[in-house]
């Protein structure tokens, strides 16, 4: 018998908190509902974009043997790589999961603070915007 993953998509968002403190949003995404989420923070490391891409990695490795999920992409803020630049190439050299990455601000209410949305609050954000983006394209190459 085949072992059959769930399709899913991932949103992932990173905002510094201070100088050796990384907040890490992480979202999952079945393609209709957010159906989990969790923030971790990933401190004191001296070279911290890769801290950050490693912790990601294996997280997400992880959680998809854990759940016998199949993220076919990852939807990713531009602070998010700012932050780690190697993340979008670890995720697909390591783990096969297309990375889109997107500009943060294009949620912000006109005129609001976009520093006050909170990680997890981008992350499911970014998941959602993969979700439209895979769909798009998949119809339009169907067509």
């Amino acid at each position: 018998m085949i072992d059959q993953k769930q399709q899913m998509y991932l949103g992932l968002a990173a905002r510094k908190r201070s100088q050796e403190s990384v907040d890490i949003g992480f979202s999952a995404h079945d393609g209709t509902y957010s159906t989990d989420f969790a923030v971790h923070a990933i401190t004191g490391s001296r070279d911290l974009a890769n801290a950050i891409s490693d912790y990601i990695v294996s997280q997400v490795r992880e959680y998809q043997k854990e759940h016998n999920y199949k993220f076919l992409g990852v939807g990713m803020s531009r602070e998010t790589l700012k932050l780690s630049p190697g993340l979008s190439c670890r995720m697909w050299s390591d783990l096969d999961v297309v990375p889109i990455v997107t500009n943060r601000d294009i949620d912000a209410i006109e005129g609001a603070d976009i520093s006050d949305i909170q990680v997890d609050e981008m992350a499911d954000s970014m998941a959602r915007k993969c979700v439209m983006y895979v769909r798009k394209h998949t119809v339009e190459t169907a067509s």
